[in-house]
Parts: C-alpha cells; sequence; structure tokens
C-alpha cells in the first residue's frame, strides 16, 4: 500500500521527489503514471491527474484527482518498440543479402542480428525443401548441437514441424 496521487498534492516537490520517481507538478497539477499488477487479475498501467480545489478566499478546501487505465496505450507503445526492431532487423539482413555472397557470413549476420530482438543464446538456421521434403542445417550457433549440411525429413523434429506448419515455437530452458 501506498498513498495515492491525491495523497500527495498538498506535499513540497522535495518530498515528493524523494518518494517518486515518474510524478511531475505543472502549477498546481500533479500527473503520474504506474503499474498495478493485482488490478483486473493481470495487471494495468494508470496514468493520474490531482489537483488542489481552493475556495474563493483561496483556503484549501479538498483535492480531486482523476484516474484513467492507459494499458491498452502502454501496450500499443511496446508493440510499435518491438515492430521498429523487427523493422530494423529486416532491413540489416536485406542489406546484407544485396552485398554478400559469402553464405556463413550471412548466416552469422542474420544470428547476430535475430539474437538482439529475441535474446536468443542458441540459434540454429535450417532451409527449407519443400520437393525433397527435407530440411537443411545451414548454421548452428551452438555446433555440438547439430551438424551444419545434415539434412532431416520435413516429417521430423521440432525444426520440421516448424517448416511444415509455419508456426513457433519458443522453448524455455
Amino acid at each position: 500500500r501506498r498513498p495515492i496521487l491525491i495523497d500527495l498534492v498538498s506535499l513540497s516537490d522535495e518530498e515528493i521527489e524523494r518518494r517518486y520517481l515518474q510524478i511531475t507538478r505543472q502549477g498546481g497539477v500533479l500527473t503520474g503514471e504506474a503499474y498495478v499488477p493485482q488490478l483486473k487479475g493481470k495487471g494495468a498501467y494508470l496514468y493520474a491527474m490531482a489537483a488542489a480545489l481552493h475556495d474563493s478566499q483561496g483556503h484549501p478546501a479538498g483535492a480531486i484527482e482523476t484516474i484513467r487505465d492507459v494499458t491498452a496505450r502502454r501496450e500499443a507503445e511496446e508493440a510499435v518498440k518491438r515492430n521498429e526492431a523487427h523493422f530494423r532487423l529486416l532491413v540489416n539482413i536485406g542489406q546484407a543479402l544485396s552485398s554478400t555472397l559469402d553464405m556463413p557470413s550471412l548466416y552469422r549476420l542474420i544470428y547476430e542480428q535475430v539474437s538482439r530482438v529475441m535474446h536468443a543464446e542458441d540459434m540454429m538456421i535450417a532451409l527449407h525443401d519443400e520437393v525433397a521434403r527435407e530440411v537443411e542445417f545451414v548454421y548452428s550457433h551452438q555446433p555440438d548441437e547439430v551438424t551444419v549440411g545434415t539434412r532431416d525429413p520435413v516429417d521430423s523434429g521440432l525444426t520440421g514441424y516448424v517448416a511444415k506448419s509455419g508456426k513457433s515455437i519458443l522453448l524455455r530452458d
């Protein structure tokens, strides 16, 4: 539990800065944004504004606060950041494709670009041969996991499943 924004309206800027990092004051209005993990069973980002209310003589008479759920906006901002990173990845790979015929170097560059976006420690690249119904492993960041040049039927293993179905798989640990 902690004070909400309306509880902070009468505090000095120094006291607020000491306790909270993302609260700003513009004139007599405090604004802030916070993540509330237990809200709605899954968590939500909230944006709040609070201000003191004064009577006709200028004496404090109370305070008012508005709170808005801005989760959808925050999620959209994160999606835009991810999309920008993916676009940069594709641009970098596209530039490399147009400037090199050295396939091992190209595969290494693809690994480096993809690992920036996906934070992949281990990665292999396999090419899908639809006619032969096989996948050929052409790159492995961990050479002891798969031998480059190995060909497997598209109907076997996780790589074959991904090639055949077009569905991604995320493995943890």
